[in-house]
């Protein structure tokens, strides 16, 4: 894989991430059901996040490293 699109892939990726993160806002922002169901789909939203967020950093220093060991 070349370095370019490697970087290219990981931007997407995080924006990918990102847009997921403010969707899962804008459904909790909405208010729809009772405040304690619109808290707890906000809290999922944002350990789903942290989650997938946590993954691709590790995908990115994984595939990082392979990246430069490739010749």
């Amino acid at each position: 894989m070349r370095r370019e699109s490697f970087w290219r892939d990981s931007i997407v990726v995080a924006v990918i991430v990102v847009l997921g993160a403010y969707a899962v806002s804008l459904i909790a922002n909405l208010g729809v059901g009772s405040v304690p169901a619109s808290k707890a789909i906000e809290t999922i939203g944002r350990i789903l996040f942290l989650a997938v967020l946590i993954l691709v950093f590790v995908l990115l220093l994984y595939y990082g490293d392979r990246a430069e060991s490739i010749p």
